[in-house]
């Protein structure tokens, strides 16, 4: 998995953000990252709920490599507590990542 590289996410074809994965569990395909929201960022129609269809969502959250590319993923969540703990409160998952290239640290 790639150390401390930083990924644009989007809603849609909006940048909101950026990730930066701190964690990996392979056996499950799933990554975990720091989300750092830019100005175009509303939690109330970025955020997931509890409940929510990642998949059929109108605006559905993309992880972007440094060219352009998709992270190839089955799911992106994006999970808001900042109003109750600050900043550290934000964490993307994202859910079936098939992408060799993250795989593999490149």
């Amino acid at each position: 998995m790639p150390q401390l590289q930083s990924f644009m996410v989007k809603a849609g074809h909006t940048e909101i953000g950026t990730v930066h994965f701190f964690a990996w569990d392979d056996s499950m395909a799933v990554a975990t990252g720091r989300f750092r929201p830019s100005e175009s960022y509303r939690a109330q129609d970025h955020a997931t709920q509890i409940g929510d269809d990642l998949l059929t969502r109108t605006k559905p959250l993309h992880v972007v490599w440094n060219d352009g590319r998709n992270l190839e993923c089955d799911a992106i969540g994006l999970i808001d507590y900042s109003d109750e703990v600050g900043d550290e409160g934000r964490e993307l998952i994202a859910f079936g990542v098939v992408d060799i290239s993250f795989r593999n640290g490149s």
